[in-house]
């Protein structure tokens, strides 16, 4: 008998030893970010939320699991509720924020739904209290529809939220409806009897909580005694526990209450934080009814310390978010100022192009003009050279040369030997050359240019080189404005160029374009 005993007791030694090594096998072989996420949770069962957040925040920063958007969205759930209830708004808006881009690129309804009740809830308590309702109940919906693991303990901690913020506005019958829900489901909840009790502990800790403030004083005693019946304690709901208890003069309750609280917050790590702080009060006012003066005084003073502490936290977070908002304007402000001077910029080239496009439309019209005139004036020329021509033919024997006056005789028989004998492409033919074939002095030259021209001796030279070029041009397009230029009786062309745009205000090369847009007079 004895033998067959201790057969059964080395047998059940020997599964319970291979049990223990098997889980460490196990958890040794799991990933890094795993192990955190499960050691979170169980901190977050055990209400240890600031050590629950430190597990999470590892788990989130482990590059593993980028690829795994399920994980993402679990631990950035987990991260936002861990902020929510330590008091770190900041964080929570932008950690609830990532949450819902995530989710909402991945159509994950039920952590949008999560997301936006967070939202909603937040609006309400910074006073916007009509637009975060509106916002709670379309989560709410939204939750409902949409799958979900553990649907039904997120469900009953919306409805929690919500019962606590109608007790809170005096909407006493919307309160009733939302905690009648979240009884529903607290007892539909399958993951663990302890969840399902907990979960049931908030629903009659806050229906205490509201029928205390609604007056219904048996009702309120009936769920009061039903929350203890449970014998389960959570610290999110304490809080709720003590007006009930205020108002009874529990004090000795209310004093275990409290103490059993800060016990757990001094475990978790958080001895100067806001729940620490409203639990030291609510520990000295039930001192005081206990008339415990000297330990109440302490909890005060202590209390006040850490409201000096939590000040100074809030006073620095804030100067901080200022400053990172000056730099951000400045940041926005310098983008604004490029983006304006960039904008200026292109409106002063756009309008400098626009004028000088149109200058240049100006000044291309303008040169068309002067070659057309020009070519007109060409052509009108050739044309009255031949009809005068045939006129002196025709009258030369009838006409006497002394009715005539003889400078104009003189002036016009030179301009024919020189316009037939083209004397002006030679580039010294000048004055001496012009006195010569007039047969006139020097002092009488210069008059008579003047008289019949209207410019002077070198103008009227040049205006005959100018004459030949632009019929050179028209002629020959094919020549350079340097062979022009030397055909001319100019040696340079620069000075060509000058002359030509003297003698007909534009150059050579815009008098060339010009003819070939436009045609030929009729």
């Amino acid at each position: 008998m004895i033998i067959m005993i201790g057969k059964r007791i080395y047998i059940g030694l020997f599964i319970l030893l291979w049990g223990v090594a098997a889980l460490a096998s196990s958890q040794q072989s799991q990933p890094e970010w795993r192990k955190n996420l499960d050691k979170g949770d169980r901190y977050g069962h055990a209400l240890m939320f600031r050590h629950a957040l430190s597990c999470y925040e590892k788990a989130y920063a482990d590059p593993a699991i980028k690829d795994s958007v399920n994980i993402q969205l679990r631990l950035l759930k987990n991260l936002a509720d861990c902020y929510d209830i330590s008091g770190n708004g900041k964080l929570l808006v932008q950690t609830n924020m990532k949450l819902r881009d995530l989710a909402k690129a991945k159509g994950q309804d039920a952590y949008v739904a999560m997301s936006d009740f967070m939202k909603g809830k937040h609006k309400h308590y910074q006073g916007s209290k009509d637009a975060g309702y509106a916002l709670c109940l379309e989560s709410l919906d939204l939750l409902q529809k949409s799958p979900c693991p553990q649907k039904e303990r997120e469900l009953a901690l919306f409805y929690a939220a919500l019962t606590r913020m109608y007790t809170r506005d005096g909407r006493y019958s919307d309160a009733m409806h939302m905690s009648e829900l979240q009884e529903q489901a607290a007892r539909q909840i399958r993951s663990s009897e302890q969840d399902m009790q907990r979960a049931l502990y908030r629903v009659y800790v806050l229906r205490t909580n509201l029928l205390t403030a609604e007056g219904r004083a048996e009702e309120a005693d009936s769920c009061y005694a039903e929350s203890q019946r449970l014998g389960v304690s959570d610290i999110i709901v304490q809080p709720d526990l003590i007006p009930y208890l205020r108002q009874h003069q529990m004090w000795q309750e209310m004093l275990a209450t409290a103490r059993k609280a800060k016990k757990m917050i001094r475990e978790d790590g958080d001895t100067c934080g806001l729940l620490m702080h409203l639990i030291l009060r609510d520990e000295a006012e039930s001192l005081m009814g206990l008339e415990r003066y000297q330990e109440a005084a302490r909890s005060y003073k202590e209390s006040e310390l850490i409201n000096d502490t939590l000040g100074k936290q809030y006073s620095q977070a804030l100067i901080t978010t200022v400053r990172e908002a000056v730099m951000q304007e400045h940041i926005l402000l310098r983008h604004h100022m490029f983006i304006i001077i960039l904008i200026v910029g292109i409106v002063f080239l756009s309008v400098v192009g626009g004028i000088l496009l149109y200058h240049d439309r100006v000044h291309h019209r303008r040169n068309q003009a002067m070659a057309h005139n020009i070519q007109k004036l060409m052509y009108y020329r050739e044309q009255a050279l031949k009809h005068q021509e045939k006129e002196e033919d025709a009258d030369e024997t009838e006409q006497k040369e002394e009715e005539m006056d003889p400078d104009r005789l003189r002036f016009e028989a030179m301009d024919r030997q020189i316009m037939k004998e083209e004397l002006f492409r030679n580039p010294d033919f000048g004055r001496d050359e012009l006195i010569r074939l007039m047969g006139v002095d020097k002092n009488n030259l210069a008059p008579i240019i003047q008289r019949f021209t209207g410019t002077n001796v070198i103008g009227y030279v040049n205006g005959k080189r100018m004459e030949y070029a632009v019929l050179l041009m028209k002629e020959h397009p094919e020549y350079t404005l340097s062979a022009i230029s030397e055909a001319c009786g100019i040696k340079s062309p620069t000075t060509f160029i000058r002359n030509f745009r003297s003698s007909y205000d534009l150059t050579p090369s815009e008098f060339r374009k010009s003819l070939e847009e436009l045609p030929p007079p009729q």
